[in-house]
């Protein structure tokens, strides 16, 4: 009986031997065709300007934008997922490459993409609350990768009041400079209880071709601020907050430097909020008749 079991428990092992060498032939490792733990795609955010790479928020209906990298792994790319708290994101919701390529949900990679690629992805944000959106990449053999961030719907934001253009604050009368009354807006005179920015006039102990100080100051208790944000675009800019945040992100000054083209002020007059650039600059060497023209846009009443 002993020595029947001895042959018994060897041929067990003989088998258990054979059947581990096999199974490791097929799925890599000891002579087999690829390796046990294959490496998994990679995916993660471009870091660019016009895109975001952490949770942030933004206004129901408002289009953000992420920008990401894959690279393949062991295996060739197979698709890419945008999901929001688990579900598909809609393609109504999404554009790819501005355009330039097709949208589908998942996207399934082809061609020369499937060993790596870059994605433009713009996407509709939800109505309210906060979601997570993930981009999964997916590998042939199964294999993911993913990145996520959140994002919050914020309140209902407010449109500017009014846009003017061509404003001009003029300083023909010499001594007696010019001002602006933001509110209405028009030019009036430096002693006028509505204004809320004044021209500094002439130096008088400079020529008149070179006289002109071209500051402006706040008067009649507004404040001013230089914007500061390199990425400021006046065109861009359409809510109330966004006006009052270049300001309480600003700079606040008791005069402006030398005026540019281009130079961009808020100037704060209670809670109303008045975003100025400069357009123009006209120099007239031979008289006092020399001028500005701003662009305004208006906040009133922001809290």
């Amino acid at each position: 009986m002993k020595k029947n079991h001895l042959r018994i428990s060897t041929l067990t092992l003989l088998i258990a031997a054979l059947f581990s060498f096999h199974s490791c032939t097929e799925e890599g490792g000891l002579g087999g065709d690829g390796p046990l733990n294959p490496l998994a795609p990679f995916i993660q955010f471009l870091d660019e300007s016009d895109a975001i790479v952490t949770d942030t928020e933004v206004l129901a209906g408002e289009t953000f934008r992420v920008k990401l990298d894959v690279q393949r792994g062991d295996n060739d790319l197979k698709s890419l997922t945008i999901r929001s708290d688990g579900d598909l994101v809609a393609t109504s919701r999404l554009d790819f490459n501005s355009g330039f390529t097709t949208v589908q949900n998942p996207y399934l990679v082809t061609g020369a993409d499937v060993d790596d690629f870059d994605i433009i992805i713009d996407i509709t944000a939800h109505n309210d609350g906060v979601r997570t959106y993930s981009f999964i990449i997916e590998d042939e053999a199964g294999e993911t990768d993913q990145v996520s961030l959140d994002i919050t719907i914020g309140t209902t934001a407010q449109p500017i009041d009014s846009t003017f253009t061509m404003i001009l604050l003029n300083n023909a009368d010499g001594q007696s400079p010019g001002a602006l009354d933001l509110d209405v807006p028009e030019a009036v005179s430096s002693s006028s209880a509505e204004a809320e920015i004044r021209d500094q006039g002439i130096d008088l102990d400079m020529s008149l071709a070179e006289n002109w100080i071209q500051r402006i100051e706040p008067v009649n208790g507004a404040t001013m601020a230089i914007v500061e944000d390199t990425n400021a675009d006046f065109a861009a800019v359409v809510n109330k907050d966004e006006v009052k945040a270049l300001y309480d992100n600003g700079n606040e000054v008791s005069q402006s430097p030398q005026l540019a083209i281009d130079d961009l002020f808020v100037v704060k007059n209670g809670t109303d909020y008045f975003l100025l650039i400069v357009r123009d600059i006209i120099l007239t060497p031979d008289d006092n008749a020399d001028y500005y023209e701003f662009d305004i846009k208006q906040a009133f009443d922001v809290e």
